[in-house]
């Protein structure tokens, strides 16, 4: 047996029989400094014990192992051994969490999730102990999932084509920060085009989006590659905080204090364009926020137009900032150029963009008329006090 398989045995043996914090700390310590990604049967070999671990233990031991396969697959072993362990059980564990949430708001309704469940986890925990359990290990599967899923494309896709976990997250999403995580990553725009255009100045670029999980990831490399010299083709405005074009480009290198970035355009879907072809004014009490690319969402929420994700440039209109997260690991976010689109074009296609979200509105019309009482929703509303 390997060294990397000796140190597997023994965090199993720990895990299963009660180790103190200190001895699984070492222990798991002692699987990283033994793993080596050059041997390929040991690895597979020690993934395999450890991925069996994982499924005979439950509670604090579980959560252990699953870290565990989570760190070592950040350090370069194959998510694709790792995921059938961190899978196994999963969907179980989301349903058991949101029932617990669930559980413990229905108990103390005024409360948001966390200080409902520091409040009301005991009581709930008589009545449900194993939904319980599921919310005890839910972070500690995310994690390692989510350590999996940045870090192998194919299996990316092969778990977001089922739409299975994906849906058994969304209920928590927004409420545990490692879900949101999770469902995120699931959610990660990888080699798909994107249309630009400013649609006073009829200017517009082709891009390629490559493993980009956040708008702001996308705004910022956005920015850098339109603004600059108006002779040149491009956008007069103030080009991104450096600091913010770091975070992203180089995320081991990110200041450690958030960067932040001032948005000198604002960010519209190809639908709010309204029959004249022009914009709302975004300031406008009447306006459609559905429409809004919001730089606190997601690319994959931008929506496309015949195979394209477009993002419609309006102003400046208003000065705010937003802060720029850090990406994730072992994700490089690109916005690589596919060219400048000429202004007869540019024309063309937001004739039809204009026919189109033409059309969509009158049909939706009708509907949006019969629920007028209901509030828009907005920034502010987007993040939810509790699980739906």
């Amino acid at each position: 047996m390997s060294d990397l398989g000796l140190a597997v045995k023994h965090l199993v043996e720990k895990t299963t029989t009660g180790g103190k914090d200190w001895e699984l700390r070492e222990a798991v310590d002692a699987v990283l400094r033994a793993f080596n990604p050059k041997d390929a049967k040991g690895t597979d070999s020690a993934m395999a014990a450890l991925g069996k671990g994982v499924k005979a233990s439950e509670g604090r031991a579980a959560q252990v192992l699953l870290l565990a396969l989570g760190a070592l697959v950040e350090s370069g072993a194959p998510p694709e051994l790792a995921w059938p362990a961190i899978e196994h059980g999963f969907i179980a564990t989301l349903d058991g969490a949101t029932k617990f949430a669930h559980a413990c708001l229905d108990r103390v309704d005024h409360l948001a999730l966390d200080e409902a469940v520091k409040s009301q986890r005991e009581p709930v925990k008589k009545e449900l102990p194993k939904e319980t359990a599921a919310w005890d290990i839910l972070r500690s599967r995310c994690m390692a999932a989510t350590a999996c899923l940045t870090r192998s494309h194919a299996l990316r896709e092969k778990v977001r084509a089922s739409g299975k976990l994906m849906k058994a997250a969304d209920p928590l999403v927004d409420y545990v920060d490692e879900v949101t995580a999770f469902s995120r990553v699931l959610r990660i725009v990888h080699d798909e085009p994107l249309l630009v255009i400013h649609l006073e100045q009829r200017k517009g670029w082709r891009f390629t989006i490559r493993d980009l999980s956040t708008t702001t990831e996308l705004y910022v490399l956005l920015l850098d590659a339109i603004v600059g010299d108006p002779a040149k083709g491009l956008l007069k405005a103030k080009k991104p905080n450096p600091k913010a074009l770091v975070t992203i480009k180089d995320p081991d290198n990110a200041p450690k204090n958030t960067a932040m970035l001032d948005v000198p355009f604002h960010t519209v879907a190809w639908t709010g364009l309204l029959a004249d072809g022009t914009l709302p004014d975004p300031k406008s009490e009447d306006v459609e926020h559905h429409n809004w690319v919001w730089l606190e969402g997601v690319p994959a929420e931008i929506p496309p137009f015949e195979g394209e994700r477009v993002i419609l440039l309006q102003g400046p209109v208003m000065k705010r900032d937003v802060e720029v997260p850090v990406p994730y690991d072992a994700l490089f976010p690109t916005l690589k150029p596919r060219g400048k689109v000429a202004h007869a074009e540019v024309d063309r296609l937001l004739a039809k963009m204009t026919a189109a979200a033409t059309k969509l509105r009158r049909a939706a019309k009708p509907a949006r008329t019969a629920n007028t009482s209901r509030p828009a929703k907005t920034a502010k509303t987007a993040k939810k006090r509790r699980a739906r």
